[in-house]
Formats: C-alpha cells, sequence, structure tokens
C-alpha cells in the first residue's frame, strides 16, 4: 500500500484541502455528558496551514496487554485498524506509552520515519524519527511543535482530546495486514458514514468513562494509568461524512500526478493509495485528522 507525501502533491490539491477538509480544531478540552455525535462531526473549514503525516467489547490496558502483546520497555503498546466486514480496511496504525508517561502515534508505512507524540509536559510533536534525522532544511526533527490543552480537573466530568482522527467508511482500502502483527479491529462505520477515534488524557476514573460513554455511543477501546495521576485512553464512536472526491491534476514533474481519492472505485482498484492529512494545530488546539484511500486516475499500479 503507497503512502502519499503532501509536500509533493500539486499545489491546487493542497489548497482545495485547506478549504475543503472539513476539520475543527477547537474544543479539545471535552465534556463526556456533552459529547454526543451530533456535537462531534469534524465540520468547520481549518485555520492555518495543512499538514499530512504520511503515510465491541470494552479491553482495559491490561486485557490488552494479553491480547495485542505489550513491548517490554513500554507501559502500554497498541495496533490498530477500522476495518469493513468485507476486509477493506484503514491503514495499520500503532500507538504506546513509555513509563514516564509520553505518548506516541503513527502508521505502518510511517513507523521508523515520522510519529506524532505528546508528552506528559504538554508538549506535542510532529517529527521526524531519531532514526530517520532531521532532512538538511530544517534544523529540528520537529515539524510542528504545539501544547495540548490541560486536562481538566477530577470530578468536572472532562477531558483533553489530544487526537481525533476521521476515517471515511467508503474510503477504506482493500490490503492485507502483516502477518505475525495482531490488531485491534475496530468496526467501521455504515457507508456512507465515518468512524471516528479519539486520544485523550483524563482525571475522571474508567468506570466514569464507561458510564458517560453509555449516552453518547461511544467506544472504550484501552484506558491506561499514568504516573502523573493522569489516565489515557483511547475511543471511537460512529458519525456522518459527505463523500467528496479529492482529485490531483496533472502537473509537470509532479511525483503523484492524477491521484484520486473518492468513494466511487468503479475500476476495483482497492484504494492501494492512503492519504492522512489535516491542519496544523495551534496551542490548545486537538491534533486532527482524516485518512482517505485513493488510486491512479489513469494507472492503477
Amino acid at each position: 500500500m503507497l503512502v502519499a507525501d503532501w509536500q509533493l502533491l500539486p499545489e491546487r490539491v493542497r489548497t482545495s484541502c485547506e478549504r475543503g477538509s472539513a476539520a475543527r480544531t477547537k474544543f479539545a478540552s471535552v465534556n463526556y455528558q456533552r459529547l454526543h455525535c451530533s456535537d462531534t462531526q469534524p465540520c468547520a473549514q481549518p485555520d492555518g496551514p495543512v499538514h499530512v503525516f504520511n503515510l465491541a467489547s470494552v479491553v482495559s490496558a491490561r486485557r490488552l496487554a494479553g491480547t495485542l502483546g505489550v513491548m517490554g520497555k513500554n507501559l502500554f503498546d497498541l495496533r490498530f485498524v477500522i476495518k469493513r466486514n468485507d476486509g477493506l480496511r484503514s491503514s495499520p496504525w500503532r500507538l504506546w506509552i513509555t513509563p514516564p508517561g509520553d505518548v506516541y502515534l503513527t502508521t505502518r508505512r510511517m513507523g521508523g520515519i515520522k510519529k506524532y507524540s505528546f508528552h506528559k509536559s504538554g508538549i506535542c510533536r510532529s517529527a521526524f524519527t531519531m532514526e530517520q534525522g532531521a532532512p538538511n532544511t530544517i534544523a529540528d526533527r520537529a515539524m510542528f511543535k504545539w501544547i495540548r490543552a490541560r486536562t481538566p480537573a477530577a470530578g468536572t466530568g472532562g477531558a483533553s482530546r489530544v487526537a481525533w482522527i476521521a476515517f471515511p467508511t467508503d474510503f477504506l482500502s482493500r490490503a492485507p495486514l502483516a502477518a505475525g502483527k495482531k490488531h485491534l479491529s475496530i468496526p467501521a462505520a455504515a457507508p456512507g458514514g465515518a468512524t471516528y477515534v479519539e486520544l485523550a488524557y483524563t482525571f475522571e476514573s474508567k468506570e466514569y468513562a464507561l458510564s458517560a460513554f453509555e449516552g453518547n455511543l461511544r467506544r472504550l477501546h484501552a484506558y491506561t494509568e499514568l504516573l502523573s495521576g493522569e489516565s489515557f485512553f483511547v475511543c471511537s464512536y460512529h458519525s456522518d461524512w459527505e463523500n467528496n472526491d479529492l482529485a490531483s491534476p496533472p502537473a509537470p514533474g509532479s511525483v503523484f500526478p492524477e491521484l484520486l481519492f473518492s468513494a466511487k472505485d468503479t475500476r476495483d482498484t482497492g484504494r492501494p493509495i492512503r492519504l492522512l492529512f489535516g491542519p496544523t494545530p495551534k496551542d490548545g488546539d486537538t491534533l486532527v485528522l482524516q485518512e482517505l484511500g485513493g488510486f491512479n486516475a489513469t494507472n492503477d499500479a
């Protein structure tokens, strides 16, 4: 499965995504009781530049340790995909938490190259890995940094959401998972909808989160207590999505000319290209991303 690099796409496509990515970056501090599916679909146009990171049961961290395999050096390790009943899926994702409480997020294709990180200090980064190193054109491995919203105090029913990722069902791809890797399969929404995955910090208990989620149709996938007194959780829910096409027009010297990200795959390509993009967050914002599957509009290769 090929992962497209946003910076190599034609300017016309980048401009189109900036105007139509439909991503809201505010409301990083959220209240469980007020968080309903009707309120949470990213729908506002993004402010500022857009970036791309190229690319039914509740399961506790302890249970996932046996189900998915926690690496010895990490406090928690989770691999997950969004998957339809017919096998079409998202990119494989990996999230892990180190003993100090720093959280890392990447996709399988970008592992070892780039990753997102959410640190106990409050600093968040989108950066090249130490193994990859920084390109000659930049002095820092970090492409951008921001400060996450402060985690609401215990008893307020709140959480600090650090990432919010949309996976439209009709844009999922056909590709086998790597052998030997166990993944948590998160069921995809119905056709025409999207699965939204949220990552957040909270001081509330797991029991409180489970109780609150019963009223807003969320599914808790992982809950990990940290040394800071906070807990970090992963949850998902289904909501609406507008199936708008995103096309990359021909351009001289373009590495990715004539790509099409569409809900319609009339030639049954399987959408082998995955594109991940969203607006660059400002301090206090949530990292908002959407992942689309596409193909070469003129050549299926």
